[in-house]
């Protein structure tokens, strides 16, 4: 699998979003909120992150989506095929690494597999 964040990989339309949302279970970490739904015909694990204006304004917006993007890109070799995720920020990812992000990312992720 290449290191890239390709199209295949990134929840893109709406109606993706709305099915993990409402089908998916949710799990909270200190940093994150994940909503997992397995696409069993999809091949690939695939991400969408959401990062409301209540978290914090433009720049950190942004810092965390691309952290998040980041910390997937690193674990996509690791997460079962077919998983849809939706990362939400917590308050307290404000000041996280990619790699705290990753660390607590691959947590919940065991946890949606069991």
């Amino acid at each position: 699998m290449t290191k890239g964040y390709s199209k295949a990989l990134r929840l893109r339309k709406s109606y993706q979003y709305k099915q993990v949302l409402h089908q998916g279970a949710e799990f909270r970490g200190k940093l994150l909120i994940v909503c997992a739904h397995f696409h069993p015909n999809y091949p690939l694990p695939q991400l969408g992150v959401v990062a409301s204006r209540h978290y914090g304004n433009a720049i950190a917006r942004n810092r965390f989506k691309r952290l998040s993007r980041e910390a997937f890109r690193e674990a996509k070799g690791v997460l079962p095929k077919g998983i849809q995720i939706i990362i939400k920020p917590r308050k307290y990812a404000l000041d996280a690494s990619m790699q705290d992000i990753l660390d607590e990312l691959l947590f919940l992720s065991k946890e949606v597999v069991k």
